[in-house]
């Protein structure tokens, strides 16, 4: 777990197990600091699988690939449990459904079996799915929709943070300007 002082471009996290979900389970912080703010506002365009994605929030999804994500499959196959959950809310939630599709991403080119978790006599292939709640929009559409199968994410009503976006921000910007402009005439 991280709960303290963050780095730039590295949020809070614990890692948990969940013994009746038969669950490992990494949960991401939200924004909840200027340091958080950080990995939001790093929000330029990132060219990725064949579409775009939140450079800052790529960023920590990055470093917990790097420093976090193979620690989860070992807790999951030691301990014997069947899945891996990577869940967050707000940003924690748009840096979980990127850790999900990387790390799934990298299970399937690693040009080795798919990791299994032994239970009993049976081995199964270990479940590895991300669930964001209140996440900000962190991918293109076309990359979104190769991931349904692995990230469920949920908004509640109108929330404003899922409907925001790097281009989005821009316009507001560009209609204040044009409505600062229009009422000084």
């Amino acid at each position: 777990f991280e709960l303290g002082e963050v780095n730039q471009l590295r949020p809070n996290f614990f890692v948990c197990i969940d013994r009746r979900l038969s669950a490992v389970i990494l949960s991401i912080r939200g924004t909840m600091s200027l340091r958080d703010v950080l990995i939001d506002l790093t929000c330029e365009y990132e060219e990725w699988q064949g579409g775009l994605a939140h450079s800052g929030m790529l960023a920590a999804a990055r470093w917990f690939m790097e420093n976090v994500s193979r620690q989860l499959i070992l807790i999951a196959q030691e301990h014997g449990l069947e899945n891996v959950y990577i869940v967050g809310h707000s940003m924690g939630g748009s840096i979980a459904s990127l850790v999900t599709m990387l790390l799934v991403e990298h299970l399937r080119e690693a040009g080795e079996p798919w990791p299994c978790v032994r239970l009993g006599e049976e081995e199964r292939p270990l479940v590895i799915h991300g669930y964001s709640y209140g996440a900000a929009p962190v991918v293109t559409e076309e990359i979104a929709s190769r991931w349904t199968a692995h990230v469920d994410q949920f908004i509640m009503g109108e929330d404003l943070v899922p409907r925001l976006c790097y281009g989005s921000v821009i316009d507001f910007q560009s209609l204040l300007v044009y409505a600062a402009e229009i009422g000084s005439t």
